[in-house]
C-alpha cells in the first residue's frame, strides 16, 4: 500500500473568467505560459528546458517561461537565457509561497518538470489540481505519477531538449 502526500486546498482550478485575470495580475501577455517549480539546482533540469526554449519559441513566439524556486543555478541559468538569446522569454520568480504559486499554476498553459532526479512529484499535482498538464521527464516519480494520471502528464527522456521541446510545442493547446 502506498499513501501519497496530499495537496493542499490552496491549489485549485479556476473558471475561464479568473484564469484570464490571473494571467493579467501575473503578465502572462497574449501567448503560452510555461512554468516549472524547482529549486534552481543541478538536479532540477531547468539548463534542459532552457536549451529546449529556442525551438519552443520558433514554434510559440509569444511563449514566457516562468522558473519559481531559488538556488545555486540561479546566475548561472540567467547566465544561459543571455546566451541563447531567451532572456525576454524567461522570468525567474524566485521562491513563492502556496498562497501565491497556485496563481502560476492556474494561470499557466503547461507545466514542465525537467528533473534528472525526481522521487515523487508533488509538483506536477499542484499542477493538475490547478486544472495544468504536465510535461515531465521519465524519472521515477515522473513515471508514476505519469501512470496514475495518463491523460494528464507526458513524459519524455531526460536531458533531451529536442525531445522536451517537441512534447512542449504539441502539448502547448491553441486559445
Amino acid at each position: 500500500l502506498v499513501i501519497y502526500a496530499p495537496v493542499s486546498s490552496d491549489f485549485h482550478s479556476v473558471d475561464g473568467r479568473t484564469r484570464y485575470a490571473l494571467r493579467q495580475e501575473l503578465g502572462a501577455g497574449n501567448g503560452p505560459a510555461l512554468l516549472t517549480v524547482k529549486h534552481l539546482r543541478p538536479v532540477g533540469g531547468h539548463e534542459t528546458l532552457l536549451r529546449a526554449m529556442p525551438a519552443i519559441l520558433r514554434a510559440h513566439p509569444n511563449a514566457t517561461l516562468w522558473l519559481a524556486g531559488d538556488g545555486d543555478q540561479r546566475a548561472m541559468l540567467e547566465s544561459t537565457c543571455r546566451d541563447l538569446g531567451i532572456a525576454p522569454y524567461v522570468r525567474f520568480l524566485g521562491r513563492l509561497s502556496n498562497e501565491s504559486v497556485w496563481k502560476y499554476y492556474a494561470a499557466a498553459d503547461l507545466f514542465v518538470l525537467p528533473s534528472h532526479v525526481e522521487s515523487w512529484g508533488t509538483v506536477m499535482l499542484e499542477a493538475m489540481a490547478c486544472g495544468t498538464p504536465v510535461v515531465a521527464t521519465d524519472t521515477v516519480g515522473g513515471l508514476e505519477v505519469r501512470e496514475n494520471f495518463p491523460d494528464d502528464v507526458t513524459i519524455v527522456p531526460r536531458a533531451d531538449p529536442e525531445r522536451l521541446a517537441d512534447a512542449v510545442s504539441a502539448g502547448i493547446t491553441p486559445p
